[in-house]
């Protein structure tokens, strides 16, 4: 028993000498409080900004049940933060979120580093959105565009030693983001209502499927630029003749600019974007450049419309699909499928679909009964342009005033240049936009105004 005892004794003992009777301190403070005094900080520097902080978030790799996915998006939104953890915000989502300011919660939390978190639904969680309808992502529901609304601040810097550049990283999905402080000017765009009008504002601009510009000796070509995506390509030619090409995410700044992602850098020309009126911005450009519409490609791939044909057979169901019935002088869904109930896709069917030899082009499929169109098979190539002949329409469904007539009786004059049997034809580029070889824009010949972009149906 007294064994016992001293055993006890010399353990307590030993316990009571491992205690620590002091806490550790750095210039005098616990961990807590660097804590607090750090979020005071960050506090202060959110609130204290006069005309707000301006937000661009590009979107990581969406996480969704154990699966990532990616399909990159850059958003850009103002940030009017108070010190009641309230934060007022226009965002660039769309025309509404860009003109209707929305008053949501923030706070900051203590994560692996101090992160901002915006705790209420607001403008920053429309991209997130789990469903599609509401995300817009072309990503399966749940995926959202991978964005994020929870944001590590990842400047290696202490709050007071930030300046007017804040860098962030989300949590879930690793989108990064950085916020600017915004001038009197930028928040009076957004005040009265301007912001929205820029938003569309440059878009107008580029009416032709391709535009060019030059620079020294060197023609530059911008193919058709997705407004939806938020994605631009640059085209030119190599010493060898060889087409090449740079492609970047975009957003359009308070001002009505393009600013690209990444910049453009061809030798010593560094190309960050457009201004509201096509003059270029960057290094070693010109003050000046004539920005102009171009009808035929700078450089065609021979090739391409064969290829996109014979792909159809390797397509589920020999179908190519698009989401959109031909964009056409400026404006997508020229036809307007999308304001039809039920509306779903405009398919480009093969035999496997329609039976026999014939070949369905402009399908309206959905829930209901809709009209289509047979071309000629084979379609003829010439020199690498497609022409595609009207052989028959169904017989029913192109009369009359309602929404499936007018829109498929649009579609099938545009894509055929008439309604007439046996003589109707209109002669189309093709245009790879994949690596695969899976994804093509069709482009009308004569003038290079309306364009269709297809994919392969899965």
């Amino acid at each position: 028993m007294k064994k016992v005892i001293l055993y006890i004794t010399i353990l307590s003992a030993a316990l009571a000498g491992c205690q620590k009777h002091s806490v550790d301190l750095i210039q005098g403070q616990t961990v807590d409080e660097r804590l607090r005094a750090a979020y005071a900080q960050y506090t202060s520097i959110l609130t204290k900004a006069q005309y707000g902080w301006k937000l661009v978030e590009t979107g990581g790799t969406a996480f969704n049940n154990g699966a990532y996915d990616s399909a990159k998006a850059t958003f850009v939104y103002h940030l009017q933060f108070n010190d009641s953890n309230t934060v007022t915000m226009f965002g660039s989502f769309d025309t509404v979120q860009a003109k209707t300011p929305r008053t949501s919660g923030y706070r900051l939390s203590a994560q692996q580093r101090p992160t901002l978190i915006f705790d209420t639904y607001s403008y920053i969680h429309v991209p997130c959105d789990p469903d599609p309808a509401v995300s817009k992502s072309p990503l399966s529901p749940g995926s959202g565009w991978g964005t994020d609304f929870e944001f590590m601040f990842v400047d290696n810097v202490l709050p007071d030693q930030l300046g007017d550049t804040i860098r962030l990283m989300g949590l879930k999905n690793n989108a990064t983001a950085y916020m600017v402080r915004a001038t009197k000017d930028e928040k009076g765009l957004l005040d009265n209502g301007q912001y929205a009008a820029n938003l569309n504002a440059i878009n107008s601009k580029f009416l032709t499927y391709w535009q060019r510009f030059t620079i020294g000796t060197t023609v530059y070509e911008l193919p058709a630029i997705d407004f939806t995506l938020k994605t631009i390509a640059i085209n030119w030619l190599d010493g060898s003749g060889n087409l090449q090409t740079f492609r970047t995410l975009f957003w359009i700044d308070f001002n009505g600019n393009m600013i690209f992602v990444d910049p453009f850098v061809n030798g010593s020309v560094i190309i960050k974007g457009f201004t509201s009126s096509l003059n270029l911005i960057g290094t070693n450009v010109p003050a000046s450049v004539a920005i102009t519409p171009a009808i035929a490609p700078l450089k065609l791939d021979v090739n391409a419309a064969q290829n996109w044909y014979t792909q159809m057979g390797f397509n589920f169901n020999n179908c190519w699909v698009s989401a959109k019935a031909f964009h056409v002088n400026g404006v997508d869904d020229f036809c307007k499928f999308g304001a039809i109930t039920n509306y779903q896709s405009l398919w480009y069917a093969g035999p496997s679909v329609f039976g026999g030899t014939s070949e369905g082009l402009i399908t309206f499929t959905g829930s209901l009964a809709a009209p289509y169109c047979f071309s000629k098979v084979p379609f003829t190539v010439n020199a690498g342009i497609a022409r595609f002949t009207l052989l028959s329409s169904s017989s029913t469904g192109f009369t009359g005033t309602g929404a499936v007539a007018v829109a498929m009786t649009s579609a099938r004059n545009i894509m055929y240049g008439g309604a007439t049997a046996g003589t109707s034809f209109q002669d189309w580029y093709f245009v790879p936009t994949s690596s695969t070889g899976k994804n093509y824009d069709m482009v009308r010949v004569s003038d290079a105004l309306a364009w269709i972009s297809w994919r392969p149906r899965s």
